[in-house]
């Protein structure tokens, strides 16, 4: 399964990603905008 959460702050992020680890889901948390090259 594959799921995306966007947050409107790192703590939000850090909860809900904290959340997930605890029960079982592999998480990685990114932090800001992508490059507009990457579009």
């Amino acid at each position: 399964m594959q799921l995306g959460v966007i947050a409107d702050d790192f703590t939000g992020a850090t909860d809900i990603a904290s959340f997930l680890v605890r029960n079982g889901m592999p998480t990685v948390q990114l932090n800001g905008v992508r490059p507009a090259i990457f579009r």
